[in-house]
């Protein structure tokens, strides 16, 4: 848990689920830009992300950004990379941009 910034237990756990949501929210971006556009012989189909996102195929679309995609394709640039491993790299890199609005 993050260190608390007052001397409210709730509200310091629910700032630490609402950090820990966020991260969340960006691995699933990352993973699901990586699902459609970097995965050969053909990118997974929207259903079946939608079924283990527990998303909607529209919200399976409209989840991941261009920028989310960009942040991949750098990763896979000039190489071959290795899941899990550089997908976890680019998640940090995507820890650091700022969120989505």
């Amino acid at each position: 848990m993050t260190e608390p910034t007052n001397a409210d237990p709730v509200l310091d756990r629910l700032r630490d689920a609402a950090r820990r949501r966020a991260q969340a929210d960006r691995e699933i971006r990352a993973l699901l830009a990586y699902a459609r556009h970097f995965t050969r012989p053909r990118p997974y189909r929207l259903a079946d992300l939608a079924t283990a996102t527990g998303m909607s195929i529209s919200g399976v679309r409209g989840a991941y950004t261009a920028r989310d995609v960009e942040l991949i394709a750098d990763l896979f640039a000039n190489r071959a990379a290795r899941l899990p491993d550089d997908l976890i790299n680019a998640l940090d890199l995507m820890a650091s941009s700022p969120p989505r609005s």
